[in-house]
Parts: C-alpha cells; structure tokens; sequence
C-alpha cells in the first residue's frame, strides 16, 4: 500500500520546483485542488487561493486522489494528512491541535446534533469539522489564511454553510449585532497563547482589561456561553495561578459564577511537535455551581504517543494512553454506583470502568456530606497467588453529621469492594501476603492525604492516581490556583539513595551549617547561663591565654590578624565577666579601611583554615537580605573540632 505521507512529499516537492517554499501556502493550494469545481463560498475573502500557473495542477492532482483513494476520502486527506505537513508553529500562535485531544474534548462536552457550536480562535477549523451535526457552527479567526483553511475544512467535511468570520473575535462581538447578541450551547477554543490584546478593545468587549489573549478569548467564550451550556477550552498553566487582574478574575469566574468540572493537564508533549508549553484543559457547565458541587483535577501522563518532537499525529494514538480513562471517568458521573458501602448507611460509592471486559480504573467517591480523608494504594491483595499480585486502595471516609470514620478496601482488579472494621487489625492479617518483616512499617502509599479532605478519587487500574474531585471552597482556600499539582500527591515511588560515603559528607555539611545558624544566634542573645554553658560563649583561648597563628605571619597578615583580636564585645555576667566573638566583615579589619583587598580576604581563609575565624551569616535587623560575616573561634566550636578527631593510638 502506498505511504500517504511519501504520496504527499512527492505533492510537496511539485510546488517547491516552481519555487512556492511556505508550507502554508500548499497546504490552502492542495485544499483548493480538493475542492476543484465544488461550490465557491459565499464571501470572496474566504475564497482559496488557486496555485500558480506555472505549478503542474494536473500531476499535484493526480497525486492527491492516488492519496485520497488509501484514506477514504478527502475530508480526512486534508483533516488528518495535509494540515499535519506542517511540523511548527506559525506566526500568531497558531498550529492544528492535534485531533485526539479535539476527540477528548468533543466526548467531554457530548454534542448533540441540535447543539450550536462556536469556535472563537478557529484555526483550521478541526473543532468545527469534528462537532457532528450542530444547527450553527461559527468559526472566528484572525488570520485570512487559517479562515480559508477552515471553510475550507468544513467544505470538505459536508458543512459549507458553516460562519466562518475573519477579524479579531474581541471585535467582531462588538461590532456585528447579530453575533454580539448570540449564545452558544457549546464552545470549544485552543486560543494563541501569549498574544497581545488591545487593552482598549479589551476593555470595550469585556468591561475590563486584559493583556493576554488566551485570557481575554476564554473570558469572551463564557459571556457568549448560553445558559446550561458547557466549554472546553485550552490554556497554558500560567493562567491557572498567575497574578494578574484579569487571570484572577478569570478562575474566581470559573469557581463562584459557573461550574468548574473539571482541570485536566495534559501530557508535556501533547502538543509536539508544534509547542512543548504545559497546556491544561478546562470544562465549565454556566450554571451556579451547588454548595457540593466538585472539580476533578486530573493528570494525563501519557496521551498514546511517543515523547519529543518525532511523534506522527497522523496517526491513530495507541495504548497505553490516559485520555481515554480521563474522559471514561468524568463521563460515569451520571452511571450508577457499582457498590456503596458500608451496609446499612453508606458513606462511598465505588464504580469500576473497564476497557472491553478489563477493568481499567476505579473510582471511590463520598456520598452524601462525607468526604475522603486518606487513599492509600498497596501492592498485593490477601487472597492473590505470590505470582499474580494486584493492587487495592485502602480508603478512609468521614461522615460529617457524626463525625464517623469508616475503612473501604477497593481492589483494582474488578473484585468487590468490602467495608474493614479495623485497618490496623487488617493490616496484621495480611502481612505475610504484602511481604512485611516484623519491624517494617505501614507499606501504604499514600494518595491523598491526611492533610487534604476530598470527595472523590480516580485510580487506574496500575495503581497511578488519576485524578482528585474537590470542594468548590478547597479551590478558595487554596487562592483560586488551578493547577493539578497543587491537589494531586503523585505515588510515592521508592528513592535510589546515594553511598553511605555521600549520604553521611551531606549530614556532616547540614550539622556544620546548622551549628553556624546556631552560634549566630546565641552571638545575638543576651541571657544566663544554661547548662554551665556561658552563653554568648567566650573567645577561644590557648594555654597561653591567647589565641595565635600557626607559623610565622608577614606584616600585612600581622596587621589583619591584630584586629581581627579586636573583634569581641565584653559581657558582664555576674562577678565572672569575658570576651565573646563579635561578628565582622572583611572591610572592619582591612588597613586603612575601603572594600577588602584581595590579600585581606586571602588572609582570613588562611585564619579560617587555622580555625581561629569561622565564617557566618545574619541578617540585620531591616535588612532585606543576609550578609556574610566572620567572627573568631569560641569556646564550643574548640571543643567540637576536639570532639571530631580520631583517637591515635597513644602506643
């Protein structure tokens, strides 16, 4: 069978021996020869440009149905095949999303054929092509060549009457009543990322300013939102937490005034080989969101493709990919639980999705005004053979109006759920079976927890936590930040330690900062004695009474080291008094004062070295930022180094 992607090199190479180089450029040629003699669209502007006449349209031609004969048919070539010849970004921020996530997200929003639809950053027109049999499709695009694309696009998949409008969407609102006027049941958007807004228009359109056009897209998609209606918009994550005016009143928008459904990141390289910009999905249903109404925020690992740049999105995704348990589990909302639990009053509801007749996820969530306080995952079932261990969480769930805790085991190999009346004592019976020695401790990986209530989970079928779903006011408690890591606490894996030799240099190096921190402080304090310490402690003295180089000095050094000496202050405790080191910088002992030169500062590693001086930091009181300072040798640090060096054998 030919290669469709060779067919379409040899396409390509037909162009550029007459000298046509932009790939954008061929792609809207090759679409105007697909749509050789089928009807023009109404409006000249989205009229497609023909090819050159010194291109050879006869042998492109050719070509293009030899392609169009192995796939089907030419809405997919072009779909599928010819927009995907561009492999980067174009100007604008703009690239075809890839089609499996424009499959999730027309599956999470569940279009039906009386839907309208709108698009307000279009593109290629891949949302619009793919929404089924909507009454009214809109597409608004900036871009005169992505809105060609787009008619073009929906022509070939049977929806030439789709409203294509070319213009700046903010403007287009504000300018043509019919559109200003319009709602739409579903709106659907992968808008450019980081362009700029015209803050007037901004402010004209939306009654505010805005700087960034992802931001000032999404909020203009939920005014136009008709009521019950639902969004599925793209955005990058710094809109998920950013500080700005408008990026806050967009998620305070999306957590008081609708309902936020749910917050999924997608894989980092969902969007390769055009951007490797972390991009999140957002789905919102505008109405008021209840007093128990929960967002899932979820996590997509893998998405069916290869990682980097070299993936082909003109293939089909193929397992293992999280999207589609993503969009299985936010889609069970409405299905019945498969157990609750415990008998009698049932606080959990447990559902089991499976992939044909395999289970593939579970989802444990409270009922009533319960919530789950701990989700543990645990490696190995008791009743499993050593050679086939599953896994199975451990779910804790609190009832409010009593205050009762109640125990849930859900396997995730599709067994029933069962209630446990005493985890501990569980936990004990089934020891040998989680290969636990007597001392070991809980083996429980912990996926929520305890420090974070919420009312439901999602576990594929592996043990990987898939998503979490929260409490409208957790989403308030936590400053209106949106991103998933904020509420998913990934598997605790297993951390490969480093050599006892490297391990036990680090505690060294900690304690050694931490006795500095430590002497810091106690140079600043002003107290009794504690424990027959002095505190601050005195200066180090030798046998001699005083502290002295080893070897012999030049006189430069004589000098620094002579006010080195200098630097203690005196503390009058009782009828004992003594000199206690004073924190200094390399300039207060400097000849001649000035910034330190280089031999002064040589000098004091060497006093360093002796261990005469000690380095330290502080922070003065008002300053912004610590300082380095030295000080000379106590009491203690002489002790310590005495305490640290091997005993010689005295033979």
């Amino acid at each position: 069978m030919p290669d469709i992607a060779d067919i379409l090199r040899r396409v390509w190479a037909v162009f550029r021996r007459e000298g046509v180089t932009d790939d954008l450029a061929i792609v809207e040629h090759v679409g105007a020869l697909l749509r050789l003699g089928e009807p023009l669209p109404a409006s000249e502007e989205l009229r497609l440009r023909r090819p050159p006449p010194t291109v050879d349209d006869a042998q492109a031609l050719a070509l293009l149905r030899e392609a169009e004969q192995e796939v089907g048919e030419a809405a997919v070539l072009f779909d599928r095949h010819v927009l995907f010849r561009l492999s980067e970004m174009r100007p604008g921020g703009r690239y075809p999303t890839p089609r499996h996530i424009v499959k999730l997200m027309m599956g999470l929003l569940q279009l039906s054929a009386g839907h309208s639809v709108a698009d307000f950053a279009c593109g290629s027109g891949g949302f619009l092509v793919h929404a089924g049999g909507p009454q009214r499709l809109l597409g608004c695009e900036i871009s005169p060549e992505w809105a060609r694309l787009a008619w073009a696009n929906c022509a070939l998949h049977g929806k030439p009457n789709a409203d294509i409008r070319i213009g700046n969407a903010l403007w287009l609102d504000g300018a043509d009543p019919e559109l200003r006027d319009a709602r739409y049941d579903r709106v659907l958007m992968n808008p450019p990322f980081g362009e700029s807004v015209d803050p007037a228009l901004a402010e004209h359109t939306l009654g505010m300013s805005v700087s960034r056009s992802e931001t000032a897209l999404t909020l203009l998609s939920l005014n136009k939102l008709a009521d019950e209606g639902r969004i599925a918009v793209l955005l990058p994550s710094g809109v998920l937490f950013a500080s700005g005016c408008a990026d806050q009143y967009l998620r305070k928008h999306l957590v008081n005034e609708v309902s936020l459904e749910a917050v999924i990141g997608l894989p980092k390289d969902a969007f390769q080989p055009f951007s490797g910009l972390q991009t999140h999905l957002i789905l919102a249903r505008k109405v008021a969101p209840s007093d128990r109404a929960a967002t899932w925020v979820m996590q997509a690992d893998r998405d069916g493709y290869p990682s980097g740049r070299a993936r082909d999105l003109t293939r089909e995704p193929e397992p293992p990919s999280d999207l589609p348990r993503i969009e299985a589990i936010l889609s069970a909302q409405a299905q019945r639980w498969t157990q609750r639990l415990p008998a009698g009053e049932p606080a959990i509801g447990v559902k089991v999705l499976k992939e044909g007749r395999r289970p593939c996820a579970a989802i444990a969530s409270a009922l009533g005004s319960a919530s789950l306080t701990s989700v543990e995952l645990f490696l190995t079932g008791p009743d499993d053979p050593p050679d086939r261990p599953t896994r199975f969480l451990l779910v804790s769930v609190l009832r409010d109006e009593d205050q009762t805790t109640s125990c849930i085991r859900v396997p995730l190999n599709g067994r029933r759920a069962e209630a446990i009346r005493d985890r501990a004592a569980y936990l004990q019976s089934i020891r040998h079976k989680l290969g636990l020695k007597k001392n070991d401790t809980d083996p429980g990986r912990k996926l929520v927890g305890p420090d974070r209530r919420v009312l439901a989970v999602a576990v594929d079928s592996e043990g990987q936590l898939l998503g979490v779903a929260v409490t409208q006011e957790t989403l308030r408690e936590n400053g209106y930040d949106l991103r998933p890591q904020t509420y998913l606490k990934a598997v605790e894996e297993r951390r490969v330690l480093d050599s006892p030799a490297t391990l036990l240099a680090q505690i060294r190096q900690n304690q050694a900062k931490l006795i500095d921190r430590i002497d810091g402080l106690f140079g600043r304090l002003d107290m009794a004695p504690i424990a027959g310490q002095k505190i601050p402690p005195p200066v180090w003295r030798d046998a001699a009474g005083d502290p002295r180089p080893i070897g012999k000095l030049s006189e430069d050094q004589e000098r620094v080291w002579a006010r080195v000496v200098e630097q203690v202050d005196r503390v009058e405790q009782g009828n004992d008094p003594y000199e206690t080191p004073k924190p200094f910088t390399a300039e207060d002992v400097q000849s001649g004062g000035g910034q330190a030169a280089a031999a002064t500062r040589f000098t004091l590693t060497l006093l360093e070295k002796m261990g005469l001086i000690v380095p330290m930091t502080v922070s003065p009181e008002g300053a912004g930022e610590r300082a380095f300072y030295y000080r000379l040798a106590s009491d203690r640090e002489r002790d310590q180094t005495t305490a640290d060096e091997p005993e010689r054998d005295s033979k």
